[in-house]
């Protein structure tokens, strides 16, 4: 079999001036940025890579998706570019057998800054000595790249846990040969990328396979791609018994479920609202001052959606989107956002005031309302994404494997990688509960 990378052909001479650049090109929208063409099994297939959704739809984007994943729409990806996401650009690619669109992938363009690596809120010392080297090798990574500043082409969404990347025609090409177009797409994009950018692409990566398909995506690592463990994903079942948010609470062992009444108790003082595109806007600061209470806990950020963001994927979505705001009183001390998407909701972003959440357990009230949202939709997945997963638990989410691949662009950095990459397997180290009875 032919290798995507080792048979690009490029058209740059005529499509691509040198004050191009990915995200500046001062071309027709309705034009691809650029193109190429790779080989699948001496098959040509070509690309058509764009770096804004409405030039990608008029070359059949919709089409290619069919609806499958609301995190690859066109109305998603509008509202992104709208959000003023400074920091991440997109880039899509169509792929085309015969002058038939095939596929479609995204991938993002972001810059990693070191200093968004920060020391965990608070870890419980152990006595385990492989636990205590695993914290050292990442404690010294830490101090290592807190000064770094890269920039990495992600194929998938940065900003959310699980395969949402690519999509393809059933039948037009196998699970394999998926993974290789990918592949051979983002090394064509960072290839040229590399001779039109001041800051060029430092390494590529696939984020979030899941493990059914990570036997398939490992023929990439013919090119020296490192697989990287990740934490899981949170993820509860909605049960056809579950009529209601008291048939759900049924299931429960008598521990949790007095735990769920008192956590609903003490937020009941809190008035739930579904913001407008318009409360949304005039709320805009203090939402992403909530927002970033949360999110500078987290151990590791590769970036933050900007305020504008909840804006904007509001007027594109509209219903499939909601923003839940708690109030106390006139105030505003907690939100949530979640995406209806085929076959699951996603709990997308969460925000909250640490003092009135100790007082009212914000947090808690917010994972079972997002619950009951999904059992009342009759929604049959939630995705609660990877952070705090001891508190999801009780609310009876189990965690989802995913394995990435990643390549630096320099040979030894990448064998340096390639090392780091197999040390920084995720400390096991938090107590999961398991609410439902045994029996059910």
């Amino acid at each position: 079999m032919n290798h995507p990378s080792d048979q690009i052909l490029s058209n740059l001479d005529s499509e691509l001036t040198t004050k191009d650049k990915l995200g500046q090109a001062s071309i027709e929208k309705s034009l691809p940025l650029f193109t190429g063409e790779l080989k699948i099994d001496d098959k040509p297939i070509k690309l058509l890579i764009f770096d804004r959704i409405n030039a990608a739809l008029t070359h059949d984007w919709e089409a290619a998706v069919q609806q499958k994943d609301t995190f690859l729409s066109a109305d998603y990806y509008r509202g992104f570019e709208q959000g003023d996401m400074a920091d991440v650009k997109p880039v899509y690619v169509i792929f085309q057998d015969a002058g038939e669109t095939i596929g479609a992938a995204v991938f993002q363009s972001i810059y990693i800054r070191g200093d968004f690596l920060r020391p965990a809120s608070k870890v419980e010392e152990s006595s385990c000595v492989f636990t205590q080297a695993r914290r050292y090798v990442k404690r010294m990574l830490r101090e290592h790249i807190n000064s770094m500043h890269i920039r990495v082409l992600v194929c998938g969404n940065i900003f959310i846990t699980g395969e949402h990347g690519m999509v393809f025609k059933e039948g037009s090409v196998n699970m394999g040969q998926r993974y290789q177009l990918v592949q051979g797409a983002m090394e064509y994009i960072a290839e040229v990328d590399a001779r039109t950018s001041d800051k060029p692409i430092d390494a590529v990566m696939l984020k979030d396979v899941h493990m059914d398909h990570v036997e398939a995506a490992r023929v990439i690592k013919d090119h020296n791609y490192s697989e990287l463990n990740s934490e899981p994903e949170m993820i509860l079942k909605i049960r056809d018994s579950w009529v209601d948010f008291d048939a759900y609470l049924a299931d429960m062992s008598s521990k949790y479920r007095k735990h769920a009444k008192r956590m609903r108790k003490k937020g009941q003082v809190l008035v739930r609202k579904s913001l407008s595109v318009a409360e949304i806007q005039a709320n805009r600061d203090h939402l992403y001052e909530l927002y970033r209470f949360v999110a500078d806990k987290v151990e590791f950020n590769t970036a933050y959606v900007s305020p504008q963001y909840y804006v904007e994927l509001k007027k594109t979505l509209g219903d499939r989107y909601r923003l839940i705001a708690y109030y106390l009183e006139d105030e505003i001390v907690g939100f949530i956002t979640t995406v209806t998407t085929p076959g699951f909701l996603e709990a997308h972003y969460v925000g909250y005031n640490e003092q009135h959440n100790h007082t009212y357990s914000i947090y808690p009230n917010v994972l079972y309302d997002v619950v009951e949202t999904a059992i009342n939709d009759k929604v049959p997945l939630v995705h609660f994404g990877r952070t705090a997963p001891e508190i999801k638990s009780n609310v009876g989410a189990v965690g989802i494997d995913y394995q990435s691949f990643i390549k630096h662009k320099n040979y030894m950095a990448n064998q340096v990688l390639g090392v780091l990459a197999e040390k920084l397997v995720p400390v096991e180290d938090v107590q999961l509960r398991h609410p439902f009875k045994e029996n059910k």
